[in-house]
């Protein structure tokens, strides 16, 4: 189903496991995240309207924000879906290219990602939310660094990113790790499930798939699991299809014939999770994060319009 706009405490965790203690501090959880998502990405570059939506919408892990070019569909050109089989559901032409956003980012990012795709396309791009997990929230809350006041904002935007980083160089680890170690990992990622699931999808042509950050980590994941369950005929289905990594280039369990991975040239966060093994571009003057608004972004159109080299 689609995923209802509602009050932000109750609906921040559909599993209802979060104490009513904790409820309140909620609000200032999001806002540090979705500071995070201005930073990475071009949040300006949506609606207010939209900000405001994706801002009150529930934030679950795997579920798809599908962003029309700006305009498209009126001042609110963005929906928001549970899952993969939600989105099967909904009326309309299907969807056909997707996208996966990284360093846990809340609906604002996968949002903001989605739309600059999307603009780029010229259709509706679907991108997976990397959400923001129960156990960081209740380290968060336990130690005290909540809410967002101003002498404190940059200090805990740090430590997001250091946390991330950890959690990337185990993802990358786990890439080596035995077969069904790594099937295990794949399967707590709520990102890395939806796209396996919307790869199976018989009745779903996959024109292109964009991933950034740990979302590069979450696609190699998703065909290391199709490839290693013998489902080669959900990999042969978007052998064809434009393969894009940003600021994390993988190594693909086959060949496929249209894949392009870059990184920026500032990029340590990307370099330190890059696979050895990877071929990718490197983009000069470029750092981790798309958002062009700042300084050393990667810039997404101009990389995937082949105007940086």
């Amino acid at each position: 189903m689609r995923l209802p706009v509602g009050p932000l405490p109750t609906s921040f965790d559909p599993s209802g496991t979060i104490p009513p203690a904790l409820t309140p501090v909620l609000a200032g959880m999001r806002l540090r995240n979705a500071g995070l998502d201005w930073v990475m990405y071009d949040v300006v570059a949506l609606q207010a309207g939209e900000r405001a939506l994706m801002l009150r919408s529930p934030v679950q892990a795997g579920a798809i924000v599908v962003a029309w070019p700006e305009g498209r569909k009126g001042e609110i050109s963005l929906e928001l879906f549970e899952d993969a089989a939600a989105l099967k559901r909904a009326p309309g032409r299907t969807l056909r290219r997707f996208a996966v956003a990284g360093l846990g980012c809340s609906n604002l990012g996968a949002a903001a990602f989605a739309r600059a795709l999307a603009n780029i396309y010229g259709e509706p791009v679907g991108a997976i939310v990397a959400g923001y997990g129960l156990g960081d929230l209740l380290s968060e809350v336990l130690g005290g660094g909540v809410i967002l006041a101003a002498p404190g904002r940059v200090q805990h935007l740090l430590h997001m990113a250091q946390k991330e980083a950890a959690e990337a160089a185990a993802d990358v680890a786990i890439l080596s790790a035995p077969e069904q170690d790594m099937r295990d990992h794949a399967a707590k990622r709520a990102d890395a499930a939806t796209l396996v699931a919307l790869l199976q999808d018989e009745g779903r042509e996959i024109l292109s798939l964009s991933g950034h950050s740990k979302g590069c980590l979450s696609i190699s994941f998703a065909f290391e699991v199709l490839a290693m369950s013998g489902a080669g005929q959900s990999l042969e289905k978007i052998r064809r299809a434009d393969i894009v990594t940003l600021g994390a280039p993988i190594l693909l369990p086959e060949p496929f014939s249209h894949v392009r991975q870059y990184l920026g040239a500032l990029d340590l966060f990307g370099g330190l999770n890059t696979h050895p093994a990877a071929t990718f571009h490197t983009v000069a003057g470029a750092g981790h994060h798309l958002n062009t608004h700042l300084p050393f972004a990667l810039d997404l159109t101009r990389v995937l319009q082949g105007e940086v080299f």
